[in-house]
């Protein structure tokens, strides 16, 4: 399994979404955790990356601070 932590400021955009479909190819797990205040359009790519059903292979954080100030509980979703 790999889990990814994004910025969601790609700058390899077409190879990351050639190395998700080659890890995905090889029935690896691609859990995506995206730290952004905001919800953007650019989200929508990881939730194709990450491994399906997206639902359980997504968390997005909402922010540094939010990272920062709940630590505890960010660490409870990504990693149990």
């Amino acid at each position: 399994a790999v889990m990814v932590i994004s910025d969601v400021k790609f700058s390899f955009k077409y190879q990351t979404a050639e190395k998700a479909r080659e890890l995905k190819d090889k029935n690896v797990q691609i859990y995506m955790a995206p730290i952004m205040e905001s919800r953007d359009k650019s989200l929508t790519m990881l939730k194709r990356w990450a491994s399906q059903p997206w639902q359980t292979n997504y968390e997005r954080i909402p922010g540094l601070a939010a990272l920062k100030h709940n630590n505890a509980i960010f660490v409870q979703k990504l990693v149990v």
